[in-house]
């Protein structure tokens, strides 16, 4: 199944006093963009980062990387994941949000095996839904529309509208794949993942 990668690299809404994206800050010496670009590279036949200030991206993206902006601009991730859904090439998305240092292509495709039948599959840590570390069919995209139509944003609200296999971190652990992939940056100068 040809799948197309997507980084939620944020909004103008998301961030103040002109703080860049999370894309841009550094994790153990690599900027976030590139680091999960590459790791998303061996999966993902397509790679889209969709923001709605897409200017600081010009210079520093490859060419073979869409750029793609929000239609629902200060609509928060779920913005984002609507232009995902939207104008990506293939019938299937893994949606990340930009502060995830540890990506795992191994963990986008376990989930990817998972998805017939259903319209999402999402992690779950310390009984928590994970939607942006998320493998999201296309068909999504009328829903995530429809709600921010209605000015829903939540992206709980956005699962509770479309069928979605939870994937307990335990489950992830059993087939050798650490759950560590879901930790996200807090910092923009922090270099080790904590212990």
């Amino acid at each position: 199944m040809d799948v197309t990668g997507v980084i939620l690299a944020g909004s103008r809404a998301s961030r103040t006093a002109g703080k860049p994206s999370h894309a841009f800050w550094f994790y153990n010496g690599e900027m976030m963009l590139e680091r999960q670009l590459s790791s998303m590279r061996q999966f993902c036949k397509e790679r889209i980062v969709v923001t709605d200030s897409p200017k600081p991206f010009l210079d520093v993206l490859d060419p073979n990387v869409r750029l793609i902006t929000d239609f629902a601009a200060g609509n928060g991730p779920l913005g984002g994941l609507h232009a995902a859904l939207h104008l990506s090439t293939h019938p299937v998305i893994w949606a990340v949000a930009c502060d995830l240092p540890l990506l795992n292509s191994k963990a986008a495709e376990y989930m990817t095996h998972k998805l017939e039948g259903y319209d999402a599959v999402v992690p779950v840590l310390n009984n928590r839904l994970q939607p942006w570390f998320g493998i999201y069919d296309k068909r999504c995209a009328k829903v995530a529309s429809e709600l921010l139509n209605h000015g829903l944003t939540s992206p709980l609200v956005f699962l509770s509208f479309i069928q979605y296999k939870p994937v307990p971190a335990f489950e992830f652990l059993e087939h050798g794949i650490d759950p560590g992939f879901l930790y996200r940056l807090s910092h923009p100068n922090e270099m080790t993942r904590p212990s």
